[in-house]
Parts: structure tokens; C-alpha cells; sequence
């Protein structure tokens, strides 16, 4: 039987709640709880201006392939368009998801930030 039970319930300053608990029982049955909780982000502007390079060489591809061809010749103008756009609108993604990044590396305070402390408490206020 357990002779004590001890909980204390916080926020943590990256915006999670932290519960712990102690407990303590009799040395013959001891009762061993707890709960953590986790916090992790993926950060996508490196993903998205790799599919921004990969469809500007399809497009450079398709240019190659079909030298010398009119638009109005085939399909190849429609792929070549939709390579264009895919990379104009992927890399546009890529920069505005390193802004995002780049002002959550203040707010989530996770390892790997490349801000020190007062750039990011600065970038916080914000």
C-alpha cells in the first residue's frame, strides 16, 4: 500500500505540460509510474528546395530531349511547364519554410538552434 502520494502539475516554457508524480510505498511492493512528455519538429525547407533542384533538371532534361521541337509538337511543352512551375513554387516554399524555422529556433527553444540566447529572446518578442 502506497504510504504517499505526491503530484505536481507545471507548464513548461516550450508550451507542454510536465506532470510529475512521487510515489512511495513499502519495500516489498513498490510502485513505479510516471509520464513524460515530448516535443520534436521536422523541418522542411532543406526537402522542399531538393524537390525545387530535382524538378529544374527534369525540366533542363526535357529542353534536351526535345531541341529544336515546337510547342506546338507533342506534349513535351506541357511537361516542361509543369517542371517550371513545380520549382518556381517549390523553391518559393522552401524559403518561406525557413522563415518559419527560423522563428520557431526562438520560440521552441529545441537543441540545434542556430541562435544564441539573446538573439532568440529577441526574435520571441516578435
Amino acid at each position: 500500500m502506497l504510504d504517499e502520494v505526491e503530484e505536481d502539475q507545471e507548464s513548461s516554457p516550450a508550451g507542454g505540460d510536465l506532470m510529475n508524480v512521487t510515489f512511495s510505498g513499502d519495500a516489498l511492493s513498490p510502485v513505479l509510474t510516471g509520464q513524460a512528455t515530448a516535443k520534436s519538429r521536422v523541418n522542411l525547407s532543406f526537402q522542399h528546395m531538393q524537390e525545387a533542384i530535382h524538378l529544374m533538371e527534369l525540366s533542363k532534361d526535357c529542353e534536351a530531349v526535345n531541341s529544336g521541337k515546337t510547342f506546338t509538337d507533342g506534349d513535351f511543352f506541357n511537361h516542361h511547364r509543369a517542371y517550371v512551375v513545380g520549382a518556381i513554387m517549390t523553391s518559393v516554399a522552401s524559403v518561406e519554410a525557413r522563415i518559419n524555422e527560423f522563428y520557431l529556433d526562438a520560440t521552441d527553444n529545441l537543441m540545434g538552434s542556430i541562435l544564441d540566447t539573446g538573439q532568440q529572446a529577441l526574435l520571441a518578442e516578435l
